[in-house]
């Protein structure tokens, strides 16, 4: 369709150029409320759940106050999931929404055929790392386009097992240094890993990175943020004082994160917002049922998507998180 739109214009262009500006003027709004709202537009990525289980309880983490049922992705399910990612032409997958996906057992397999997928251009997971063995690194390495995000914050292990409830320090900065190890053996780029964390305070954010590239990362593979709202809870046990997203008014906007990160769970149903709504709350179709496009062409998006365009947010998640007022 747009392809048909943009031939229509260079004829136009030819014949008139106070025409042509017109009905460009109007494309270019039209195409961007699609954009900044999503109305019919397909996502850059889509967000895959091998499983909601995970084998820590970090401090940090909302997996505590999930309440959806707890699963595996059954192998039939996910290759019928690439087959919609396929028909939209999504080229980002991430395998990953909440729980540790390199606790299923098939994760690897599943690695495989998201690299395999035509339209797939780039393939990310985030882990606690406990369980990357050097298979799935030498596996991540071999694909060239996937993205590890080893989640890590700490600088000794007091700080470290502190959040990271069921970690060990020691054997994790082994890991992290084996998995750097081989990345520059293979020569690979170096943010095939990305180590993320969270920090109370500058001088915390600053040591844990300090600590990261006294064990051989670059500051570039390290990325620590700050605690924020994920939709009831605050991504910090102990965190300093994060003010009351109910309390933050929402100005009329889209939110980049239900624009642009559909989820699918273990289950097969979809949730607008793979990021943060670990509750499923913001369901929007079932891929089971349905394509991709269909799905963000539904009644249910488009009702999201209206009232994220209005700021009433009064009986919708999102105004639960701060991912609307920071983004």
């Amino acid at each position: 369709m747009r392809k048909k739109i943009k031939d229509s214009l260079k004829k136009v262009i030819r014949r008139n150029a106070l025409v042509f500006n017109f009905y460009s003027a109007i494309y270019r709004s039209t195409h961007a409320l699609k954009v900044e709202y999503g109305w019919g537009a397909l996502p850059k990525l889509v967000m895959i759940e091998p499983t909601n289980v995970c084998n820590f309880s970090c401090a940090m983490c909302p997996h505590k106050i999930m309440k959806r049922k707890k699963g595996f992705m059954e192998l039939e399910l996910f290759k019928l999931v690439l087959d919609r990612v396929k028909e939209a032409g999504v080229p980002h997958i991430i395998l990953h929404t909440v729980g540790e996906p390199l606790m299923h057992p098939k994760f690897l397999e599943m690695l495989r055929l998201s690299a395999q997928c035509s339209c797939v251009k780039k393939v990310e997971f985030y882990t606690n790392g406990s369980l990357l063995n050097e298979a799935c690194m030498e596996e991540v390495l071999h694909m060239k386009m996937c993205t590890v995000h080893l989640s890590f914050g700490g600088w000794d292990k007091e700080s470290y097992e502190k959040r990271y409830c069921g970690g060990v320090f020691e054997g994790m900065v082994a890991i992290i240094k084996t998995f750097n190890r081989m990345i520059q053996a293979h020569q690979a780029p170096s943010r095939t890993l990305i180590v993320e964390g969270l920090a109370d305070e500058e001088w915390q954010k600053e040591k844990t990175i300090e600590f990261l590239k006294s064990i051989g990362l670059e500051r570039s593979q390290i990325n620590i943020l700050y605690p924020f709202h994920w939709i009831d809870f605050i991504a910090d046990s102990y965190s300093r004082n994060v003010d009351k997203c109910d309390n933050i008014p929402i100005k009329p906007r889209a939110c980049y994160l239900m624009r642009d990160n559909p989820g699918i769970f273990h289950d097969g149903t979809v949730t607008a917002c793979g990021c943060h709504d670990i509750n499923g709350e913001l369901f929007i179709g079932d891929i089971r049922k349905q394509g991709i496009s269909d799905i963000r062409k539904g009644p249910f998006f488009k009702n999201i998507a209206r009232k994220l365009k209005s700021g009433d947010l009064r009986d919708v998640v999102c105004h639960r998180c701060d991912g609307v007022v920071r983004h």
